[in-house]
C-alpha cells in the first residue's frame, strides 16, 4: 500500500455513495450477531465458514458488513474471514469445508477434488481472506450500490489484515 492516505479515502467516498442511496454501512466482528442478523433477514443460519459455533473467530479472524436503509432495517450482509494456510488453497479448502459442515452435523460431498488444471488456487498459500454470504435484499440490487459496497468490504478487509489474496467461490 503506497499511499494510504488514497485508500482511506476511497472508502470514504464508497460510503458517502451508499448514503446517498440512503444507506449506511455498518461492521463488526461479533459473529454471533451475525448469525442473528441473518437469520433475522434470511430466516436462515449462516454458512459452516462463518458460522461462530463452527469456527473459533477473534476479533482478529472475521468481520462483517452490513447496509441498513434509512429505516434502520438491514438491506444487505457480506462477512470475511482470515486464515493462514501452509499447503495451498486448493489442497486446503476441499479437506476444511468437509470437516466445517461435519461439525455441523451436515454432509458436504464436493463436486470435485480438484480445482480444474492450471487453477490460481494451487499457487495461493499464506494469509488468505475469505469473502462470503453476499446477500442485497432485491429492491436495493443495484450495480452502483453492490459494487460500492462490495469495494468498500473489500478495502476494509485489506486495510485491516493486509491479506496476500483474497478469495470466494462462485457457483
Amino acid at each position: 500500500m503506497h499511499n494510504p492516505l488514497t485508500v482511506a479515502q476511497a472508502v470514504v467516498t464508497l460510503t458517502e455513495e451508499l448514503k446517498s442511496h440512503g444507506l449506511t454501512l455498518d461492521v463488526s466482528s461479533d459473529m454471533v450477531a451475525f448469525n442473528e442478523t441473518k437469520k433475522q433477514v434470511r430466516g436462515f443460519e449462516v454458512a459452516p465458514m462463518h458460522h461462530h459455533e463452527v469456527g473459533i473467530f477473534t476479533h482478529e479472524r472475521a468481520h462483517w458488513f452490513s447496509i441498513r436503509n434509512a429505516e434502520g432495517q438491514c438491506v444487505g450482509l457480506q462477512a470475511f474471514r482470515c486464515d493462514e494456510i501452509d499447503t495451498n488453497l486448493a489442497d486446503w479448502c476441499v479437506t476444511y469445508m468437509i470437516g466445517a459442515y461435519m461439525r455441523r452435523h451436515e454432509l458436504m460431498v464436493p463436486a470435485y477434488t480438484k480445482p480444474p488444471k492450471g487453477s490460481i488456487s494451487e499457487r495461493l498459500s499464506g494469509k488468505l481472506a475469505y469473502h462470503g454470504e453476499l446477500w442485497i435484499d432485491k429492491p436495493y440490487r443495484k450495480r452502483d450500490i453492490i459494487e460500492h459496497f462490495v469495494r468498500a468490504a473489500l478495502i476494509l478487509t485489506y486495510i485491516k489484515w493486509r491479506p496476500d489474496a483474497i478469495w470466494c467461490l462462485a457457483g
